[in-house]
């Protein structure tokens, strides 16, 4: 299957690449930096540099690859974001780069990232029937959230499928390497005693759901793709801090998280538990890490 993959540098799409070469997919992964071309052949790929804003380079990236499928993974996040302003950039490109690509796709099929923890916070186990609220609390998130919303309609509209993920982690992932510096230097705390409750996926799992969707997945269908169990964020921070080998984190009040990170200290206190029912079933896809606690061990050494 030729399959190109937009946003083939990211944290999911680094791995997505080799899951899909691996399966033996003829693939194409694109960047905005030349610099990047190398990395993404290295992986066994073709690599073409697309801004995915400006729909004459879409349009040439996309016939130029003629794909069967596209996987559209388009964020363009700092390390952690702290601020709502840092999700400003994702934001446009999931509605106006969404929307190039769709436009150009031709008879390819799409498969598109979301996220499965902007459901809103509540003691209920989520389903892909539970939609991402209209009006989502407190007011700061509603601009990521309305982007969202507007992404997954326009995907599920052309007949395409969302794979709702979990946080990303693993070892070649930016954002656990900074993690684990920020935890062997005391200062990544846990936010109001940890009791959040969070969706995770291991990058490795998520770059295989990926690859199953493409053979599995139903038009205009929704799949969760997170561990089969959520763990609280003490859980989940206590679990990587023993991985790279750093001290138990310390808590903060959530006041004083929202000081100097005001999304990042909401956001880790929120009560969002998913279920991957769905995807197991119809994708024929399991988690190899089945929580948090498996799959951290493999960010021993980074």
């Amino acid at each position: 299957m030729n399959v190109f993959v937009a946003g083939a540098t990211g944290a999911i799409g680094v791995p997505t690449l080799k899951a899909l070469v691996a399966a033996g997919h003829d693939v194409t992964g694109t960047t905005r930096a030349e610099s990047k071309r190398p990395a993404i052949e290295s992986l066994g790929a073709r690599a073409v540099v697309m801004d995915a804003l400006v729909p004459d380079s879409v349009m040439r990236a996309v016939e130029h690859a003629s794909p069967d499928v596209i996987v559209e993974l388009l964020t363009r996040l700092p390390d952690v974001p702290m601020r709502v302003s840092d999700l400003e950039a994702t934001n446009l490109l999931r509605t106006q780069g969404t929307a190039n690509l769709i436009a150009t796709r031709g008879r390819a099929r799409l498969v598109a990232e979301s996220i499965a923890f902007f459901y809103g916070s509540s003691s209920q186990i989520f389903t892909e029937n539970d939609e991402i609220p209209e009006n989502m609390s407190p007011q700061m998130v509603q601009p990521a959230a309305t982007a969202l919303r507007a992404h997954e309609n326009i995907v599920r509209e052309a007949g395409g499928v969302v794979l709702r993920f979990g946080l990303f982690y693993g070892p070649d992932t930016r954002s656990s390497r900074v993690m684990a510096r920020r935890m062997r230097r005391r200062s990544a705390p846990v936010i109001a005693g940890g009791r959040a409750v969070l969706p995770w996926v291991h990058v490795e799992d998520a770059a295989a759901a990926v690859v199953a969707a493409l053979r599995r997945a139903k038009p205009g269908e929704v799949y969760n793709v997170v561990d089969d169990e959520a763990l609280t964020i003490r859980e989940t921070f206590d679990a990587f801090a023993e991985a790279v080998g750093a001290p138990r984190p310390w808590s903060v009040p959530k006041g004083m998280a929202r000081l100097t990170a005001p999304y990042l200290g909401e956001f880790m206190t929120w009560e969002v538990r998913v279920s991957n029912e769905k995807a197991k079933r119809e994708l024929d896809w399991s988690p190899r890490y089945a929580t948090v606690r498996e799959g951290s061990r493999t960010l021993s050494g980074i």
